[in-house]
């Protein structure tokens, strides 16, 4: 399954529109996508059910993400 980072390059959605839909700013979504800030669990959930489960939404924890630079699932 694909990281939000990864839908968002393959879709027409971008973070801009994803920000408006779910009523927070771009620079929140931004730093959500560049790994910099984990969202809340309710955020995540609105994140997945916008891009229409469109991503795996594990790929937001951070445990995940040092797994997948370190090359492991």
């Amino acid at each position: 399954m694909k990281t939000l980072s990864q839908f968002l390059q393959k879709s027409d959605f971008t973070q801009a529109q994803l920000a408006r839909a779910l009523g927070v700013s771009p620079g929140h979504i931004s730093e959500i996508v560049a790994g910099k800030k984990e969202p809340s669990l309710a955020l995540a959930l609105r994140l997945h059910e916008a891009c229409g489960g469109g991503f795996d939404l594990a790929s937001l924890s951070p445990v995940t993400k040092a797994q997948a630079k370190r090359g492991q699932k």
